[in-house]
């Protein structure tokens, strides 16, 4: 009996045993309390001021089977509810961070810090997958992109420990592009002349701003110095607004562009709101074209033009900045001076036309559409004929006008302007050094000639009394034949 007892209580005691090990067992894979795991995230590169925001997308969790998953917030959209979709490498972050922020209304972030000493650093965050968002820098027009933050658990050496996350903050600053003439890249062109329509591009990108944003404001300016802009509308001289690679605006589009016009020779592009939200990063080139009307300068620059963007750095300040990029149009003169063959000495009143072709048959003409001429002037001892505001070229001056008493040349004058040939100052204006002359140091000559009589003179009045004698000679033979005949 006392046998059996025994036994019974070893029995007892086994089961026991047995049951407080599983219930060991059993806590160490339990759920467990994530909180020991929260850790500080601290993201650097922002400038003081600047609030980091963090949306919880995800919480960690490690289950009773010692494993580590997530559970998603119930608001998110369905394309952003698992690990795999949210690190895509196709997800587009500003894409992202546009539905997040709309899921939130701009007030659910889970964590908030203030930047101070160029970073910004959260304390006990929670362990899980966050979405950082940055306010914009309106002093240095810094845009921040959102970012994806892991903090959570590791293992390490078979057990789970926090994760503390240093990371430096994703930004850009929006910049415009403005190139000038037919090359991609060209700041400066000298292809043009004065009265010519010269082409521009302007290319800039929509600010990443979140679907939350209260301000964001995306414009494009245009302020040119020598060139006059067309109106916006006319089918001649078109100005083409491309968001991305499809999309063409010509004109103020409802729902894309609120203000397209040009007024006091200020180009404006005004975007819609919603249109820029929904567009973030999107790329935005304008083409057009402005007729050169501006007057070389010593350097013969002829025109000077600025164009700029204003957008929100911050887009929940109305505080906006005004990048700029600039094109510069050049021009070149040619001078020659005129004399007598015979006596060397200057000869005013010769009146030239510049061609761009050696027929001279296509004159080139000003701003107002006026044939270029120039009528040789005397400066000092010498008389010069000039031409200023050329593109860079081949070009004919031919003389269209003779000074009385003077033959008129036949042959024009070829020249080559470019930034090789055109570097020296023009004698014709002595009160101005300029370095965009090309100087003919051979002095064109006319000849003294006579000019035929004009009609009714004694020249045609001599041709006219030689004919009628020929004429009545011929008469007198022919009777005198008859009379011989006729005996």
């Amino acid at each position: 009996m006392k046998k059996a007892k025994k036994i019974l209580a070893l029995i007892l005691s086994l089961t026991v045993a047995l049951t407080m090990g599983m219930a060991v067992t059993g806590s160490a894979f339990a759920a467990t309390d994530m909180s020991t795991y929260n850790s500080t995230v601290t993201v650097n590169g922002i400038t003081d001021g600047n609030t980091l925001k963090l949306y919880k997308l995800a919480d960690a969790v490690i289950g009773d089977d010692n494993v580590l998953s997530y559970t998603f917030d119930s608001k998110l959209p369905s394309d952003y509810n698992t690990v795999e979709k949210i690190t895509a490498s196709d997800v587009n972050l500003t894409t992202m961070a546009n539905k997040i922020a709309a899921v939130y209304g701009g007030t659910g972030a889970t964590k908030t810090a203030i930047a101070a000493d160029g970073k910004a650093i959260v304390s006990d965050v929670a362990p899980g997958w966050y979405f950082a968002i940055v306010s914009g820098d309106k002093d240095t027009g810094v845009v921040y992109k959102p970012m994806l933050i892991n903090n959570s658990p590791k293992a390490e050496n078979g057990a789970w420990t926090k994760t503390d996350v240093k990371t430096d903050v994703k930004k850009e600053t929006e910049t415009i592009t403005k190139t000038v003439g037919t090359e991609a890249t060209a700041k400066t062109t000298d292809g043009y002349s004065v009265g010519d329509d010269v082409p521009f591009t302007l290319k800039t990108t929509i600010p990443n701003y979140p679907a939350d944003s209260t301000q964001a404001t995306f414009k494009i300016g245009d302020k040119p110095n020598g060139v006059t802009l067309y109106a916006v509308g006319k089918e001649d001289h078109p100005y083409v607004v491309k968001v991305g690679d499809t999309d063409t605006y010509s004109k103020a589009t409802e729902g894309v562009i609120d203000k397209f016009e040009v007024a006091g020779n200020v180009l404006t592009i005004e975007f819609n709101k919603d249109y820029i939200l929904s567009h973030p990063g999107a790329a935005v080139t304008v083409t057009y074209k402005g007729k050169l009307v501006g007057t070389p300068d010593a350097n013969g620059k002829t025109a000077d033009n600025t164009a700029n963007i204003e957008y929100n750095p911050n887009p929940y300040e109305d505080t906006t900045v005004k990048p700029e990029d600039k094109t510069e149009v050049d021009t070149y003169g040619y001078v020659f001076d005129k004399i007598d063959k015979k006596t060397k000495e200057a000869l005013e009143g010769a009146v030239f036309t510049v061609y761009s072709d050696a027929a001279c048959k296509n004159a080139v003409k000003d701003k107002d559409g006026n044939v270029i001429t120039s009528t040789s002037t005397k400066v000092g001892d010498k008389a010069y004929v000039y031409f200023n505001g050329l593109g860079a070229g081949t070009y004919y001056a031919k003389e269209t006008s003779a000074p009385s008493g003077y033959v008129t040349l036949t042959d024009p004058i070829s020249f080559t302007l470019s930034k090789d040939t055109a570097k020296a100052d023009n004698p014709a204006t002595a009160n101005v050094t300029e370095k965009n002359f090309l100087v003919n140091t051979n002095s064109v000559e006319n000849t003294q000639g006579t000019e035929l009589p004009t009609t009714g003179g004694i020249g045609t009045t001599i041709f006219y009394l030689l004919g009628a004698l020929l004429v009545v000679g011929c008469g007198i033979v022919l009777i005198a034949r008859r009379r011989m005949t006729a005996k």
